[in-house]
């Protein structure tokens, strides 16, 4: 008899496995109210409204930032995709709005190879990894397949420390060249944004309405 209580409480213990909400927590996102403000905030000429993935991104990282000031879990934003859409203008608003708070940079993954890791120079992945806010740009470009080690590594060590990535490759294709870092974009609550090839050239836009002022 005691044996078949013991397994009953067994069955009751994996029914209810899930019960607790941090054991499927995700990311909550913020009011429209909320995503307004720190869209006027951070990028108030961003024409969102002229394709659905302009405001997507837009609302993706208004979403971070407002995680950022109201001090939720640190957590990544990965920018995928066509280019020209304004991901890294993006990236370099939000970085500098959270600078006011903490220390934060941008650095460009390309020139990170050519004048640091090209000359043994690892020093500078230290400082990238103990940054409380980083923004690494356009990863998947130049000498990738001889730093993808280096990236890997320092992925690693931003887990858990805010971070915005952007990449004109989507997913899809940084896990061809590096499965471990594109699993990486999706661990815990990291989130992806992904540009398609029908988004509108952001900087075209802005030429566009520069001649026609």
């Amino acid at each position: 008899m005691k044996k078949e209580n013991r397994n009953t409480h067994k069955a009751s213990q994996i029914m209810n496995m899930f019960d607790d909400p941090l054991s499927i927590k995700s990311p909550e996102p913020p009011s429209r109210e909320a995503l307004n403000m720190h869209y006027r905030e951070l990028f108030p000429e961003y024409r969102w409204d002229l394709h659905a993935d302009c405001m997507t991104i837009a609302k993706e990282y208004c979403w971070l930032y407002d995680d950022f000031i109201t001090r939720k879990p640190a957590r990544w934003l990965s920018s995928l995709g066509q280019t020209g859409t304004g991901k890294t203008e993006w990236a370099r608003r939000v970085k500098n709005a959270a600078k006011k708070r903490m220390p934060a940079q941008l650095f460009h993954w390309s020139n990170v190879c050519d004048q640091f890791l090209a000359k043994r120079d690892y020093g500078v992945l230290d400082y990238m990894a103990n940054l409380e806010f980083l923004v690494i740009d356009e990863i998947g470009l130049k000498d990738w397949k001889h730093a993808n080690r280096d990236l890997s590594a320092l992925l690693n060590r931003r887990l858990g420390k805010w971070t915005i990535i952007t990449s004109n490759l989507s997913q899809a294709e940084l896990a061809d060249i590096d499965a471990r870092i594109a699993s990486r974009l999706v661990r815990g609550d990291n989130r992806i944004v992904t540009m398609t090839e029908n988004c509108p050239d952001y900087s075209q836009m802005l030429y566009k309405q520069s001649v026609n002022k």
